[in-house]
């Protein structure tokens, strides 16, 4: 697409709709090929989406998308040199919602379910995710309580397989990162026990949809 695609790494939006299609039947197949199990929840790379490729996700049978990072804008992230960036979430909803396939940023008719990264907007212009960094285990806990308290229908956490080993990401490098990491997550999931349930991403969809 760009010549040097490698180094530029364009969102999976910017290429055309044929692309896009073939690249996620594609993807699709393959892993219920190797699972031997319908496919019925998405995350885009890179958070990049639109609204080809929510319709593109109800063709291929999926139920659920959480690609949704609500009061981020990847805008200034860039992929093809002449492209636009990446998508801008800053006025999507910040709780599940049923997507109007015209309009992916408001809530519609249609079978797909989108459930946002639980991430809330702070004072200060930042934002804080569901999602450890090494450094934000009491900002994680604060939306547990912040979810609890304004009666959330859910909080949606998030972490790459590969921060689960030493230097398998920037942010976790040494073992004694992966430990503190761990630590992390033993405090958050013990205190989320204490008042949540697990659910996996199509049982959430089905729970809603009675």
């Amino acid at each position: 697409m760009t010549g040097g695609d490698s180094i530029h790494q364009a969102y999976l939006i910017e290429y055309p709709k044929s692309v896009m299609s073939d690249k996620i039947k594609f993807m699709t197949e393959l892993l219920e090929e190797r699972f031997d199990r319908k496919m019925l929840s998405h995350r885009a790379g890179r958070w990049a989406f639109d609204g080809r490729y929510a319709r593109l996700l109800v063709e291929n049978g999926y139920q659920v998308d959480c690609s949704v990072t609500p009061h981020v804008s990847w805008a200034e992230s860039p992929g093809a040199p002449n492209g636009s960036g990446g998508t801008d979430y800053t006025s999507y909803p910040a709780h599940p919602y049923f997507m109007d396939l015209d309009r992916i940023d408001r809530e519609g008719n249609s079978s797909l379910l989108e459930i946002p990264v639980s991430i809330v907007a702070e004072s200060n212009g930042r934002t804080s995710w569901l999602r450890p960094n090494g450094e934000n285990r009491d900002s994680m806990l604060a939306i547990l309580d912040q979810a609890l308290r304004e009666r959330w229908p859910c909080v949606e956490f998030m972490l790459h397989s590969s921060e689960l080993m030493a230097g398998g990401s920037p942010t976790f490098q040494t073992q004694r990162d992966i430990e503190a990491l761990y630590h992390d997550l033993e405090m958050l999931f013990d205190k989320a026990a204490e008042q949540f349930r697990g659910r996996t991403l199509s049982e959430f969809h089905d729970e809603l949809e009675r």
